[in-house]
């Protein structure tokens, strides 16, 4: 692969594993049962690796960020931190203790 003997062309030397997921989320994806979770690990991938040209992806660095995604956690949505309101006040069960008013 590095005399570059193993590529019948020369366009993967100059097109990205970006492009690549490009075109694979607008051809391929859409004919897929599960697209969502594959869109949101496409795009992660493409974050990671998207700059590189196909020709400089080794296996190396692909098990070395496979590692990386399989350590990490997906979120489907921002997580939102809601701020901190105090205590929750205890619920009255009893009419004895509450006060029945009726």
């Amino acid at each position: 692969m590095i005399e570059g003997r193993h590529f019948r062309s020369i366009e993967a030397r100059w097109r990205t594993l970006g492009g690549a997921i490009d075109r694979y989320i607008a051809e391929e994806l859409p004919k897929k049962r599960d697209a969502r979770m594959r869109r949101i690990r496409l795009l992660w991938w493409k974050e990671k690796l998207g700059s590189l040209k196909l020709a400089d992806i080794t296996p190396a660095i692909l098990v070395e960020y496979r590692g990386v995604l399989t350590r990490g956690t997906f979120m489907l949505r921002r997580a939102r931190k809601l701020p901190w309101r105090g205590p929750r006040p205890i619920a009255c069960t009893s009419s004895e203790r509450c006060g029945n008013r009726v």
